[in-house]
């Protein structure tokens, strides 16, 4: 393997540290391609994985330095053959284009130039991309993630590129296996984290390397740099943080660490049911009638939290039932709001929707 330049030193260790600082508005997709990008001195790239193998019809990943737009206005995506046998389900021992688990640059994929030819044509051409050095994570079960970094005008890598990918490999699949832990079958959460989300208190997770992976509403809002105590939290893993608990999830790459900050005793306010409740368009007068119900609050103690009479009270939850689709009892409309929000969120940012079938 070549040897890498000190400037090459210098943007893998950026690169490892983007992966691990605290990202509270970003998870980990975005978070990966900004990595990459680092990584190769700020060249477009990105991530993305097709689930069921390759044999699914939903892509989801994550860009930087490229518009979603024109990626998506590029013939390789209008004809979907990221998604046809061509491209998305090739062996290893068929091609160099289904290698796995090792960086491939553009010397390597034109040793099959009809494929090589046709991504250049359709897809880099388009895009005004002159070459190409990506690396394909799968494990025995899933595909985790093709990563890549695309080189504009002269520019084509070699192999010191390749050696530096070599490098930050081990840090990109450690935490891609931690997300597939957490968010499998790409767009439907994992409990953990539908828990995490609607946690009252701050939720988040790093890898055992010290990898952030994701931080809950809570979280983000109270949390905008990263805790003080969190580096030594990390380097120790048996230290205890007070008010604090732990929790060790162990996966393939190691131990995903979820931490939360413990609740107070009594009714208190979830910021993940205030963002549920924003999202119901509700007046002013219901809202902290909604927030109250989803609290688990009776009528007596919203009356005396509120300083309503039970009647107003009564009134206003009869509006509420009829504002949010007739649910029969509270706990049903604290289930569908928290159901219906749990299935917006969108675990990566971007998703490429098969339209049509493809060879």
């Amino acid at each position: 393997m070549d040897a890498i330049s000190d400037q090459q030193h210098e943007r893998l260790e950026e690169a490892r540290r983007v992966l691990r600082s605290w990202s509270p508005s970003r998870k980990v997709p975005e978070i990966i391609a900004s990595g990459l990008s680092v990584l190769h001195g700020g060249l477009p790239s990105g991530v993305y994985c097709v689930s069921d193998r390759g044999r699914g019809d939903l892509a989801v990943g994550a860009l930087s330095g490229m518009l979603i737009d024109r990626l998506l206005d590029t013939p390789f995506m209008r004809t979907d053959q990221l998604f046809s046998r061509t491209f998305a389900d090739v062996s290893e021992e068929e091609s160099v284009w289904g290698a796995e688990n090792r960086p491939v640059m553009g010397d390597d994929l034109r040793r099959d130039s009809y494929r090589w030819r046709a991504f250049q044509r359709t897809l880099m051409a388009e895009l005004g991309y002159r070459d190409n050095l990506r690396i394909f994570f799968a494990s025995k079960d899933a595909w985790l993630g093709w990563c890549g970094s695309f080189a504009i005008g002269s520019q084509v890598f070699t192999e010191s590129d390749r050696a530096l990918l070599s490098l930050f490999a081990e840090d990109l699949q450690r935490v891609l296996l931690a997300w597939h832990e957490l968010a499998p079958a790409f767009g439907t959460a994992h409990s953990m984290v539908q828990v995490a989300m609607g946690w009252p208190s701050p939720v988040f997770a790093y890898t055992c390397a010290g990898q952030f992976l994701f931080a809950n509403d809570a979280a983000r809002l109270t949390h905008v740099r990263m805790p003080e105590w969190l580096d030594e939290a990390l380097a120790d893993n048996s230290r205890a943080v007070e008010g604090w608990d732990r929790m060790f999830l162990p996966y393939a790459g190691g131990s995903i660490l979820l931490f939360w900050r413990r609740s107070s005793d009594g009714p208190q306010i979830c910021l993940f049911d205030a963002n549920v409740v924003a999202r119901l368009e509700l007046p002013p007068h219901l809202q902290r009638i909604a927030l109250l119900v989803m609290q688990g609050c009776s009528n007596k103690e919203i009356a005396r939290l509120t300083r309503l009479s039970p009647v107003t009270v009564k009134r206003y939850l009869e509006k509420l039932r009829k504002r949010t689709g007739g649910a029969k009892s509270r706990g049903e409309f604290a289930y569908q709001a928290r159901r219906d929000s749990f299935a917006a969120y969108d675990l990566w940012p971007v998703k490429f929707q098969r339209t049509r079938a493809s060879g």
